[in-house]
C-alpha cells in the first residue's frame, strides 16, 4: 500500500483495496472469521487513509444467521451500496 501511494503522481492520493476474503469466508459459513477480518481491514483503512471494496452476494451467506451477520458486517463500512 505504501509503495502504491509513493508510487502515484496525482495531486491527491488515494489507494484502494478491494476484497474478496471476507465474502469468501461468509460464503463458506464461517461468519465469525468474515466479520474480523473486515474490522481488521477497517484498522488498516483508517492508519493508511486507503478506501476498501468488498463484494457480498445477497444470498452469500452461508450460515444460520445470514441476516443478523450482514446487519454486523454492515456496521464495520462507513458506506454500503446495495442493488
Amino acid at each position: 500500500m505504501l509503495a502504491a501511494t509513493r508510487a502515484s503522481t496525482a495531486e491527491q492520493l488515494q489507494v484502494v483495496a478491494c476484497g474478496e476474503c471476507a465474502p469468501s469466508l461468509c460464503a463458506q459459513g464461517d461468519a465469525e472469521a468474515a466479520i474480523r477480518l473486515e474490522q481488521l481491514w477497517d484498522e488498516v483503512a483508517r492508519t493508511y487513509h486507503l478506501d476498501v471494496f468488498c463484494g457480498y452476494a445477497a444470498d452469500g451467506c452461508h450460515c444460520d444467521d445470514a441476516e443478523g451477520v450482514l446487519a454486523r458486517l454492515r456496521e464495520t463500512h462507513t458506506a454500503i451500496y446495495a442493488r
